[in-house]
């Protein structure tokens, strides 16, 4: 028997579906996700914090990464493990370290305020006490990293606290312990932060603070509001005042849990 014509015709693919349309597809997506990836990278340092504060993006993502070769600091390690450990300082180490950091980051955050201006300010002030206390805790003193632009002042210290050139982390990580190297990298980024908080700008470097804060086992509601949209809440008749009270606060914890 001989069949006759068929009304059924065969079926039409998108054109999504085909070859070409999932090559396509697949490089839309790709292109997608590698934007993200550069936008984030280039955006100011202010907006992505914002962006991560709510809940957008995680902090790995934002945490920036040396793209250097990683120093080292097997010299800077022995020379911090050699010299003399006194029981009083060591004692105080907690509270030692985060003034160290806390300094050297609000000096720091001093030189980026005032990078690119007619008259940018002299810090070398400044790091007198944190010298003074890397000297009497057998640690390299401080030293402030080189701007080398100053619209990009503030990814070039992100990378700086986390690269740590100077081995000053490392050393307060052998010498001392791992949780006192985070904070002093969370002190480096309290302190740099803080300048800007007085200043009465918005929070900054919200995935360090997050980040290093939980290595350095400092409790979330003492720093968060450094990364809080407003302070008027606070305690204090201005925002020097205000942050101020935020700083001690987190030094009050330090001192009674060593």
């Amino acid at each position: 028997m001989v069949l006759g014509p068929t009304n059924i015709q065969p079926s039409r693919r998108s054109w999504i579906e085909s070859r070409a349309g999932r090559i396509l597809s697949f490089v839309v997506i790709t292109w997608s996700i590698a934007g993200a990836f550069i936008v984030l990278q280039e955006f100011p340092a202010y907006l992505v914090d914002q962006v991560v504060e709510k809940g957008w993006v995680p902090d790995a993502l934002v945490m920036p990464r040396s793209s250097r070769a990683k120093t080292d600091c097997r010299a800077a390690i022995e020379r911090a493990k050699s010299s003399p450990s006194d029981p009083t300082v060591a004692a105080q180490a907690r509270v030692l370290v985060w003034l160290l950091g806390l300094r050297t980051g609000f000096a720091a955050g001093i030189a980026s305020a005032s990078a690119g201006s007619s008259q940018p300010v002299d810090v070398a002030p400044l790091l007198a006490e944190p010298q003074q206390l890397s000297d009497a805790m057998g640690l390299e003193p401080p030293r402030l990293p080189t701007i080398q632009h100053a619209a990009n002042v503030l990814s070039e210290y992100q990378v700086f606290v986390e690269s740590d050139p100077q081995c000053i982390a490392a050393q307060i990580g052998e010498k001392y312990s791992p949780r006192q190297a985070a904070l002093y990298k969370f002190a480096l980024i309290a302190g740099h932060a803080a300048v800007y908080r007085i200043s009465q700008i918005g929070p900054l470097f919200v995935p360090q603070l997050r980040s290093y804060g939980k290595e350095a086992g400092v409790p979330d509601e003492l720093w968060k509001p450094l990364a809080e949209e407003s302070i008027d809440s606070l305690p204090g008749a201005n925002a020097k005042e205000k942050i101020s009270f935020v700083l001690s606060r987190i030094q009050d914890h330090l001192k009674t849990n060593p």
